[in-house]
Protein backbone atom coordinates (compact mmCIF):
# COMPACT_ATOMS: atom_id res chain seq x y z
CA UNK A 1 0.00 0.00 0.00
CA UNK A 2 1.03 3.60 -0.51
CA UNK A 3 2.55 5.15 2.60
CA UNK A 4 0.99 8.15 4.34
CA UNK A 5 -2.55 7.61 3.07
CA UNK A 6 -5.19 9.78 4.69
CA UNK A 7 -8.29 8.40 6.41
CA UNK A 8 -10.36 10.12 3.74
CA UNK A 9 -8.87 7.71 1.16
CA UNK A 10 -10.78 4.75 2.65
CA UNK A 11 -13.72 3.50 0.56
CA UNK A 12 -16.52 3.42 1.56
CA UNK A 13 -16.03 6.82 3.13
CA UNK A 14 -15.66 6.92 6.91
CA UNK A 15 -18.01 9.40 8.55
CA UNK A 16 -16.20 12.75 8.72
CA UNK A 17 -16.90 13.09 12.45
CA UNK A 18 -15.00 9.84 13.12
CA UNK A 19 -12.04 10.95 11.01
CA UNK A 20 -11.86 14.22 12.92
CA UNK A 21 -12.03 12.35 16.25
CA UNK A 22 -9.25 9.93 15.24
CA UNK A 23 -6.95 12.64 13.86
CA UNK A 24 -7.45 15.08 16.74
CA UNK A 25 -8.06 12.72 19.64
CA UNK A 26 -5.44 10.08 18.82
CA UNK A 27 -3.05 12.07 16.64
CA UNK A 28 -3.28 9.47 13.85
CA UNK A 29 -3.11 11.47 10.65
CA UNK A 30 -2.44 8.48 8.40
CA UNK A 31 -3.92 5.00 8.01
CA UNK A 32 -1.88 1.99 9.08
CA UNK A 33 -1.65 -1.06 6.74
CA UNK A 34 -4.06 -3.26 8.71
CA UNK A 35 -6.65 -0.48 8.80
CA UNK A 36 -6.24 0.19 5.08
CA UNK A 37 -6.94 -3.48 4.28
CA UNK A 38 -9.63 -4.28 6.86
CA UNK A 39 -11.83 -1.17 7.02
CA UNK A 40 -13.22 -1.30 3.44
CA UNK A 41 -14.48 -4.84 4.05
CA UNK A 42 -15.67 -4.65 7.66
CA UNK A 43 -17.45 -1.36 6.98
CA UNK A 44 -19.56 -3.15 4.40
CA UNK A 45 -21.31 -6.50 4.81
CA UNK A 46 -18.32 -8.84 5.05
CA UNK A 47 -17.33 -11.02 7.97
CA UNK A 48 -13.56 -10.90 8.45
CA UNK A 49 -10.87 -13.09 9.99
CA UNK A 50 -7.84 -10.83 10.38
CA UNK A 51 -4.28 -11.86 11.17
CA UNK A 52 -1.87 -8.97 11.61
CA UNK A 53 1.20 -8.24 13.69
CA UNK A 54 0.52 -7.22 17.26
CA UNK A 55 0.76 -3.47 17.74
CA UNK A 56 -0.25 -2.85 14.13
CA UNK A 57 -3.43 -0.89 14.85
CA UNK A 58 -6.01 -3.70 14.93
CA UNK A 59 -8.18 -2.07 17.62
CA UNK A 60 -9.21 0.87 15.44
CA UNK A 61 -9.88 -1.63 12.64
CA UNK A 62 -12.96 -2.83 14.49
CA UNK A 63 -13.81 0.18 16.70
CA UNK A 64 -14.17 2.51 13.70
CA UNK A 65 -16.60 0.24 11.77
CA UNK A 66 -18.76 -0.19 14.87
CA UNK A 67 -18.98 3.56 15.38
CA UNK A 68 -19.47 4.27 11.66
CA UNK A 69 -22.40 1.84 11.36
CA UNK A 70 -24.00 3.22 14.52
CA UNK A 71 -23.91 6.74 13.05
CA UNK A 72 -25.27 5.51 9.70
CA UNK A 73 -28.00 3.40 11.31
CA UNK A 74 -31.47 4.17 9.93
CA UNK A 75 -32.82 5.06 13.35
CA UNK A 76 -31.14 6.78 16.29
CA UNK A 77 -29.94 4.22 18.84
CA UNK A 78 -31.86 4.03 22.08
CA UNK A 79 -30.00 4.55 25.35
CA UNK A 80 -30.15 0.83 26.19
CA UNK A 81 -29.85 -0.49 22.63
CA UNK A 82 -26.72 -2.63 22.32
CA UNK A 83 -25.34 -2.20 18.78
CA UNK A 84 -21.83 -3.65 19.09
CA UNK A 85 -20.12 -6.31 21.24
CA UNK A 86 -16.39 -6.94 21.69
CA UNK A 87 -15.03 -9.91 23.62
CA UNK A 88 -11.41 -10.20 24.77
CA UNK A 89 -9.78 -13.03 26.76
CA UNK A 90 -8.10 -10.94 29.46
CA UNK A 91 -9.20 -8.10 31.71
CA UNK A 92 -6.19 -5.99 30.78
CA UNK A 93 -6.91 -6.24 27.05
CA UNK A 94 -10.62 -5.54 27.53
CA UNK A 95 -9.74 -2.50 29.65
CA UNK A 96 -7.36 -1.22 26.98
CA UNK A 97 -9.95 -1.59 24.20
CA UNK A 98 -12.44 0.22 26.42
CA UNK A 99 -10.03 3.13 26.85
CA UNK A 100 -9.62 3.48 23.06
CA UNK A 101 -13.35 3.20 22.38
CA UNK A 102 -14.27 5.62 25.18
CA UNK A 103 -11.81 8.20 23.85
CA UNK A 104 -13.33 7.97 20.39
CA UNK A 105 -16.93 8.24 21.63
CA UNK A 106 -16.02 11.12 23.93
CA UNK A 107 -14.69 13.03 20.94
CA UNK A 108 -17.93 12.30 19.06
CA UNK A 109 -20.07 13.35 22.01
CA UNK A 110 -22.54 10.51 21.58
CA UNK A 111 -23.10 6.84 22.50
CA UNK A 112 -21.82 4.99 25.56
CA UNK A 113 -19.59 1.96 25.95
CA UNK A 114 -19.67 -0.26 29.07
CA UNK A 115 -16.82 -2.44 30.30
CA UNK A 116 -17.63 -5.81 31.88
CA UNK A 117 -14.63 -7.63 33.35
CA UNK A 118 -14.10 -10.14 36.13
CA UNK A 119 -12.71 -9.45 39.56
CA UNK A 120 -15.64 -7.36 40.78
CA UNK A 121 -19.22 -7.78 41.97
CA UNK A 122 -21.90 -7.84 39.28
CA UNK A 123 -24.23 -5.41 41.09
CA UNK A 124 -22.41 -2.16 40.12
CA UNK A 125 -22.39 -3.35 36.48
CA UNK A 126 -26.12 -4.03 36.57
CA UNK A 127 -26.83 -0.62 38.13
CA UNK A 128 -24.60 1.18 35.60
CA UNK A 129 -26.47 -0.36 32.69
CA UNK A 130 -29.90 0.32 34.21
CA UNK A 131 -29.04 3.95 35.04
CA UNK A 132 -26.89 4.93 32.05
CA UNK A 133 -27.49 2.33 29.37
CA UNK A 134 -24.90 1.31 26.74
CA UNK A 135 -24.69 1.01 22.97
CA UNK A 136 -21.44 -0.94 22.97
CA UNK A 137 -20.23 -3.66 25.33
CA UNK A 138 -16.63 -4.72 25.87
CA UNK A 139 -16.30 -7.81 28.04
CA UNK A 140 -14.40 -10.87 29.11
CA UNK A 141 -16.39 -14.07 28.45
CA UNK A 142 -17.05 -15.10 32.05
CA UNK A 143 -18.28 -11.67 33.14
CA UNK A 144 -20.47 -11.28 30.09
CA UNK A 145 -22.12 -14.64 30.74
CA UNK A 146 -22.72 -13.58 34.36
CA UNK A 147 -24.35 -10.33 33.18
CA UNK A 148 -26.52 -12.21 30.68
CA UNK A 149 -27.66 -14.64 33.38
CA UNK A 150 -28.52 -11.72 35.68
CA UNK A 151 -31.50 -10.88 33.44
CA UNK A 152 -30.99 -7.11 33.65
CA UNK A 153 -33.91 -5.18 32.14
CA UNK A 154 -33.01 -4.03 28.63
CA UNK A 155 -29.72 -5.95 28.47
CA UNK A 156 -30.35 -7.70 25.17
CA UNK A 157 -28.46 -8.42 21.96
CA UNK A 158 -31.64 -8.42 19.87
CA UNK A 159 -30.42 -5.41 17.84
CA UNK A 160 -26.74 -6.36 17.76
CA UNK A 161 -25.12 -5.32 14.48
CA UNK A 162 -21.39 -6.06 14.90
CA UNK A 163 -19.62 -8.69 16.99
CA UNK A 164 -15.84 -8.86 17.44
CA UNK A 165 -13.54 -11.36 19.13
CA UNK A 166 -10.06 -9.99 19.80
CA UNK A 167 -7.27 -12.53 20.30
CA UNK A 168 -9.77 -15.01 18.89
CA UNK A 169 -7.41 -17.99 18.83
CA UNK A 170 -7.12 -17.85 22.60
CA UNK A 171 -10.87 -17.46 23.01
CA UNK A 172 -11.22 -20.84 21.29
CA UNK A 173 -9.20 -22.53 24.05
CA UNK A 174 -10.99 -24.98 26.32
CA UNK A 175 -10.99 -22.53 29.26
CA UNK A 176 -13.44 -20.26 27.40
CA UNK A 177 -15.45 -22.90 25.51
CA UNK A 178 -18.45 -23.11 27.85
CA UNK A 179 -18.81 -19.33 28.23
CA UNK A 180 -18.34 -18.66 24.53
CA UNK A 181 -20.89 -21.31 23.52
CA UNK A 182 -23.43 -19.74 25.90
CA UNK A 183 -22.80 -16.23 24.53
CA UNK A 184 -22.91 -17.21 20.85
CA UNK A 185 -26.24 -18.99 21.34
CA UNK A 186 -27.85 -15.68 22.38
CA UNK A 187 -26.50 -13.52 19.54
CA UNK A 188 -28.55 -12.87 16.39
CA UNK A 189 -27.40 -14.82 13.36
CA UNK A 190 -27.83 -11.81 11.09
CA UNK A 191 -24.83 -9.78 12.17
CA UNK A 192 -21.36 -8.81 11.02
CA UNK A 193 -18.64 -10.79 12.77
CA UNK A 194 -14.91 -10.11 12.94
CA UNK A 195 -12.14 -12.09 14.57
CA UNK A 196 -8.69 -10.59 15.10
CA UNK A 197 -5.30 -11.83 16.32
CA UNK A 198 -1.62 -11.97 15.45
CA UNK A 199 -1.95 -15.77 15.27
CA UNK A 200 -4.97 -17.20 13.48
CA UNK A 201 -3.32 -19.98 11.50
CA UNK A 202 -4.68 -22.64 13.87
CA UNK A 203 -8.34 -21.69 13.24
CA UNK A 204 -9.84 -23.81 10.44
CA UNK A 205 -12.96 -23.08 8.39
CA UNK A 206 -15.31 -25.27 10.49
CA UNK A 207 -14.23 -23.30 13.56
CA UNK A 208 -14.94 -20.03 11.75
CA UNK A 209 -18.42 -21.27 10.90
CA UNK A 210 -18.96 -22.27 14.52
CA UNK A 211 -18.13 -18.70 15.54
CA UNK A 212 -20.84 -17.42 13.22
CA UNK A 213 -18.67 -16.17 10.34
CA UNK A 214 -20.44 -16.62 7.01
CA UNK A 215 -18.04 -16.89 4.05
CA UNK A 216 -15.52 -14.65 5.82
CA UNK A 217 -12.72 -12.82 4.13
CA UNK A 218 -9.47 -14.15 5.59
CA UNK A 219 -7.09 -11.20 5.73
CA UNK A 220 -3.41 -11.74 6.47
CA UNK A 221 -1.57 -8.42 6.70
CA UNK A 222 2.08 -9.14 6.06
CA UNK A 223 4.86 -6.98 7.45
CA UNK A 224 8.07 -6.14 5.63
CA UNK A 225 10.46 -6.93 8.42
CA UNK A 226 14.02 -6.45 7.20
CA UNK A 227 16.06 -5.89 4.07
CA UNK A 228 18.57 -8.36 2.68
CA UNK A 229 20.99 -7.80 -0.19
CA UNK A 230 21.21 -10.57 -2.79
CA UNK A 231 23.44 -10.21 -5.84
CA UNK A 232 23.60 -6.49 -5.24
CA UNK A 233 19.82 -6.11 -5.14
CA UNK A 234 17.97 -5.21 -1.95
CA UNK A 235 15.00 -7.43 -1.15
CA UNK A 236 12.61 -7.25 1.77
CA UNK A 237 11.94 -10.49 3.61
CA UNK A 238 8.47 -10.97 5.02
CA UNK A 239 7.14 -12.13 8.36
CA UNK A 240 3.39 -12.43 8.83
CA UNK A 241 3.45 -11.92 12.56
CA UNK A 242 6.35 -9.79 13.77
CA UNK A 243 6.32 -5.99 13.97
CA UNK A 244 8.34 -4.24 11.29
CA UNK A 245 10.61 -2.40 13.72
CA UNK A 246 11.54 -5.51 15.73
CA UNK A 247 15.07 -6.89 16.00
CA UNK A 248 14.52 -10.49 17.05
CA UNK A 249 17.37 -12.51 18.61
CA UNK A 250 18.13 -15.73 20.45
CA UNK A 251 21.04 -16.74 22.66
CA UNK A 252 22.14 -20.27 23.55
CA UNK A 253 23.38 -20.39 27.16
CA UNK A 254 25.48 -23.40 28.36
CA UNK A 255 23.17 -24.09 31.32
CA UNK A 256 20.49 -22.45 33.45
CA UNK A 257 23.04 -20.98 35.87
CA UNK A 258 24.83 -19.21 33.02
CA UNK A 259 21.47 -18.02 31.71
CA UNK A 260 20.86 -16.27 35.03
CA UNK A 261 24.42 -14.90 35.00
CA UNK A 262 23.85 -13.43 31.55
CA UNK A 263 20.59 -11.87 32.73
CA UNK A 264 22.24 -10.09 35.68
CA UNK A 265 25.04 -8.70 33.50
CA UNK A 266 22.51 -7.65 30.87
CA UNK A 267 20.39 -5.77 33.41
CA UNK A 268 23.49 -4.07 34.84
CA UNK A 269 24.18 -2.49 31.46
CA UNK A 270 20.57 -1.67 30.49
CA UNK A 271 19.28 0.30 33.48
CA UNK A 272 18.17 3.15 31.22
CA UNK A 273 15.96 0.85 29.16
CA UNK A 274 12.37 -0.28 29.62
CA UNK A 275 12.23 -4.09 29.74
CA UNK A 276 9.68 -6.89 30.08
CA UNK A 277 11.12 -10.16 31.39
CA UNK A 278 8.86 -13.17 30.67
CA UNK A 279 8.66 -16.41 32.64
CA UNK A 280 6.30 -19.32 32.04
CA UNK A 281 4.81 -19.59 35.55
CA UNK A 282 3.45 -17.37 38.31
CA UNK A 283 5.77 -18.97 40.86
CA UNK A 284 8.81 -18.17 38.70
CA UNK A 285 7.74 -14.53 38.47
CA UNK A 286 7.32 -14.37 42.26
CA UNK A 287 10.75 -15.88 42.94
CA UNK A 288 12.84 -14.10 40.32
CA UNK A 289 11.27 -10.69 40.92
CA UNK A 290 12.02 -11.07 44.64
CA UNK A 291 15.60 -12.27 44.24
CA UNK A 292 16.42 -9.68 41.57
CA UNK A 293 15.13 -6.88 43.78
CA UNK A 294 17.54 -7.95 46.54
CA UNK A 295 20.76 -8.37 44.53
CA UNK A 296 23.28 -5.58 45.03
CA UNK A 297 23.97 -5.05 41.33
CA UNK A 298 20.39 -4.51 40.17
CA UNK A 299 18.33 -3.64 43.25
CA UNK A 300 18.37 0.06 42.33
CA UNK A 301 16.72 -0.83 39.02
CA UNK A 302 13.02 0.14 38.81
CA UNK A 303 11.30 -3.22 39.04
CA UNK A 304 7.82 -4.65 39.47
CA UNK A 305 6.04 -7.90 38.66
CA UNK A 306 2.66 -9.16 37.50
CA UNK A 307 1.00 -12.55 37.06
CA UNK A 308 -2.45 -14.09 36.79
CA UNK A 309 -2.78 -15.11 40.43
CA UNK A 310 -2.73 -11.49 41.59
CA UNK A 311 -6.01 -9.74 42.38
CA UNK A 312 -7.28 -7.55 39.57
CA UNK A 313 -6.96 -4.31 41.55
CA UNK A 314 -3.27 -4.97 42.17
CA UNK A 315 -2.69 -5.96 38.54
CA UNK A 316 -4.30 -2.72 37.36
CA UNK A 317 -2.10 -0.66 39.68
CA UNK A 318 1.09 -2.40 38.50
CA UNK A 319 0.10 -2.09 34.85
CA UNK A 320 -0.73 1.63 35.19
CA UNK A 321 2.56 2.31 37.00
CA UNK A 322 4.72 0.56 34.41
CA UNK A 323 3.03 2.44 31.58
CA UNK A 324 4.27 5.72 33.11
CA UNK A 325 7.87 4.61 33.70
CA UNK A 326 10.63 5.91 31.44
CA UNK A 327 12.84 2.94 32.34
CA UNK A 328 12.71 -0.16 34.49
CA UNK A 329 11.59 -3.77 34.28
CA UNK A 330 8.31 -5.65 34.48
CA UNK A 331 8.72 -9.34 35.40
CA UNK A 332 5.66 -11.10 34.00
CA UNK A 333 3.84 -14.19 32.84
CA UNK A 334 1.81 -14.29 29.65
CA UNK A 335 -0.93 -12.30 31.39
CA UNK A 336 0.55 -9.24 29.61
CA UNK A 337 1.60 -11.06 26.43
CA UNK A 338 -1.51 -10.52 24.35
CA UNK A 339 -2.79 -7.25 22.97
CA UNK A 340 -1.66 -5.03 25.83
CA UNK A 341 -0.13 -1.72 24.77
CA UNK A 342 2.78 -0.93 27.07
CA UNK A 343 4.40 2.14 25.49
CA UNK A 344 8.09 2.54 24.69
CA UNK A 345 9.31 -0.91 25.77
CA UNK A 346 12.88 -1.29 24.50
CA UNK A 347 13.54 -4.96 25.25
CA UNK A 348 11.57 -8.18 25.59
CA UNK A 349 13.56 -10.93 27.34
CA UNK A 350 12.12 -14.45 27.37
CA UNK A 351 13.90 -16.45 30.05
CA UNK A 352 12.30 -19.66 28.76
CA UNK A 353 10.57 -20.55 25.48
CA UNK A 354 6.80 -20.13 25.97
CA UNK A 355 4.70 -23.25 26.47
CA UNK A 356 2.46 -22.31 23.57
CA UNK A 357 4.64 -21.24 20.59
CA UNK A 358 1.93 -18.77 19.51
CA UNK A 359 2.71 -16.78 22.64
CA UNK A 360 6.21 -16.15 21.27
CA UNK A 361 4.72 -13.78 18.70
CA UNK A 362 2.53 -12.08 21.28
CA UNK A 363 5.36 -11.67 23.81
CA UNK A 364 7.78 -10.02 21.40
CA UNK A 365 4.93 -7.85 20.14
CA UNK A 366 5.01 -5.87 23.38
CA UNK A 367 7.85 -3.89 21.80
CA UNK A 368 8.25 -2.25 18.37
CA UNK A 369 4.58 -1.26 18.45
CA UNK A 370 2.90 1.19 16.10
CA UNK A 371 5.98 1.70 13.93
CA UNK A 372 8.48 2.08 16.79
CA UNK A 373 11.78 0.18 17.15
CA UNK A 374 12.38 -2.57 19.69
CA UNK A 375 14.44 -5.66 20.44
CA UNK A 376 13.53 -9.14 21.65
CA UNK A 377 15.84 -11.84 23.01
CA UNK A 378 15.01 -15.49 23.72
CA UNK A 379 17.33 -17.35 26.10
CA UNK A 380 17.71 -21.04 25.29
CA UNK A 381 19.68 -24.03 26.58
CA UNK A 382 21.72 -26.20 24.18
CA UNK A 383 19.09 -28.94 23.98
CA UNK A 384 16.45 -26.35 23.06
CA UNK A 385 18.20 -25.15 19.90
CA UNK A 386 15.63 -26.88 17.66
CA UNK A 387 13.15 -24.24 18.81
CA UNK A 388 14.68 -21.77 16.35
CA UNK A 389 14.08 -23.75 13.11
CA UNK A 390 10.70 -24.77 14.52
CA UNK A 391 9.68 -21.09 14.79
CA UNK A 392 11.21 -20.39 11.37
CA UNK A 393 8.83 -22.97 9.90
CA UNK A 394 6.04 -20.87 11.44
CA UNK A 395 7.39 -17.84 9.55
CA UNK A 396 9.02 -16.33 12.64
CA UNK A 397 12.75 -15.74 12.26
CA UNK A 398 15.37 -14.89 14.88
CA UNK A 399 19.07 -14.14 14.56
CA UNK A 400 21.83 -15.24 16.90
CA UNK A 401 22.60 -12.58 19.51
CA UNK A 402 26.25 -11.66 19.00
CA UNK A 403 26.66 -9.62 22.19
CA UNK A 404 26.24 -12.55 24.57
CA UNK A 405 29.90 -13.34 25.22
CA UNK A 406 31.52 -12.62 28.57
CA UNK A 407 33.08 -9.17 28.64
CA UNK A 408 35.63 -7.52 30.89
CA UNK A 409 33.93 -6.36 34.07
CA UNK A 410 31.11 -8.90 33.84
CA UNK A 411 30.14 -10.75 36.99
CA UNK A 412 30.94 -14.46 37.20
CA UNK A 413 28.48 -17.15 38.18
CA UNK A 414 30.38 -17.76 41.42
CA UNK A 415 30.10 -14.09 42.40
CA UNK A 416 26.37 -14.07 41.71
CA UNK A 417 25.82 -17.43 43.43
CA UNK A 418 27.49 -16.16 46.59
CA UNK A 419 25.23 -13.11 46.73
CA UNK A 420 22.11 -15.17 45.98
CA UNK A 421 22.94 -17.61 48.78
CA UNK A 422 23.39 -14.77 51.27
CA UNK A 423 20.06 -13.21 50.26
CA UNK A 424 18.22 -16.52 50.53
CA UNK A 425 19.70 -17.33 53.94
CA UNK A 426 18.51 -13.97 55.23
CA UNK A 427 14.92 -14.56 54.13
CA UNK A 428 13.25 -17.96 54.41
CA UNK A 429 10.38 -16.76 52.23
CA UNK A 430 12.76 -16.51 49.26
CA UNK A 431 13.81 -20.13 49.75
CA UNK A 432 10.15 -21.22 49.72
CA UNK A 433 9.51 -19.13 46.61
CA UNK A 434 12.53 -20.78 44.98
CA UNK A 435 11.17 -24.26 45.69
CA UNK A 436 7.79 -23.36 44.24
CA UNK A 437 9.44 -21.81 41.20
CA UNK A 438 11.46 -24.96 40.52
CA UNK A 439 8.43 -27.27 40.83
CA UNK A 440 6.30 -25.04 38.60
CA UNK A 441 9.11 -24.79 36.04
CA UNK A 442 9.38 -28.58 35.79
CA UNK A 443 5.61 -28.93 35.43
CA UNK A 444 5.46 -26.26 32.76
CA UNK A 445 8.24 -27.98 30.86
CA UNK A 446 6.35 -31.26 31.01
CA UNK A 447 3.28 -29.55 29.54
CA UNK A 448 5.22 -27.71 26.84
CA UNK A 449 3.50 -27.77 23.45
CA UNK A 450 6.88 -28.37 21.82
CA UNK A 451 7.97 -31.10 24.23
CA UNK A 452 9.64 -33.03 21.42
CA UNK A 453 12.09 -30.12 21.10
CA UNK A 454 12.62 -29.56 24.81
CA UNK A 455 13.47 -33.01 26.14
CA UNK A 456 14.77 -32.35 29.67
CA UNK A 457 16.39 -35.74 29.81
CA UNK A 458 18.95 -34.52 27.27
CA UNK A 459 19.93 -31.48 29.36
Amino acid sequence: MTLNEKWSSIEPKIDARIIKAVENGFGFEFVMPVQKVVLPHFMQNHDVAVQAATGSGKTLSFVIPMTHHAIKNKTELGTHEIFGLIIAPTRELAKQIHEVFSKLLEALGKYRVQLLIGGSNIEPDKKAFRDLGANFIIATPGKLKEMMNAKVDGFSFRNLNLFVMDEADRLLNAEYQEDLTFILADLPKQRRTGIFSATLDSIDRPSLKKLGLRNPLKIDVQVNNKTETKNGVEEETKSNNLPKGLKNYYLICPNRAEKFTFLINFLKSHKKDKIILFFNTCASVSYYSKILSELEWVKDFNMTSIHGQMKQKKRNKIYDSFVLWDNGMLVATDVVARGIDLPDVNWIIQFDPPQDPNFYVHRVGRTARAGRQGTALLLLLPHEDAYIPYMKNKNVEAEKYEDGDVKEGDLTYDEIKKEVMQVQLSDKDIIEKGKSAFVSFVRSYKEHDVNSLTDMMSS
